[in-house]
């Protein structure tokens, strides 16, 4: 596994618009449902109804569509810290970078965005 460096480097990455589902894992067979909302290689952000403290380290589950049109997707489990949240209508938005993250879905990560950014590739 690898992990990223500080907030500032998430910002250097580049981020694109999804809409995926997602997950907090609070415990054992206890999560809370999360629609993941935009991403990059280093870190994510989504909606939910729970506000969570900056610095927080969260146990995230994301389901990642394969970057072709074979329809799979991949269950992908990691660790993020917490670096902001705004209340948005109703719901947080939480930001998070990468803590903690296999390279198999850094690697699918990236190539889902790049993908994004040059459809037509």
């Amino acid at each position: 596994m690898s992990s990223t460096g500080s907030g500032s480097d998430a910002r250097k990455t580049i981020r694109v618009a999804v809409v995926w589902r997602g997950g907090v894992i609070l415990g054992p067979g206890n999560y809370l449902l999360t629609k993941v909302i935009d991403i990059s290689e280093g870190g994510l952000a989504f909606l939910c109804q729970q506000n969570f403290p900056v610095n927080t380290t969260l146990t995230l589950g994301i389901e990642i569509p394969a970057p072709d049109s074979s329809g799979k997707r991949h269950q992908c489990v990691c660790s993020a810290r917490v670096t902001h949240t705004i209340l948005s209508h109703g719901d947080y938005k939480v930001g998070v970078n990468f803590v903690d993250i296999q390279d198999e879905y850094r690697t699918l990560i990236k190539t889902w965005v790049n993908k994004q950014l040059s459809p037509g590739i």
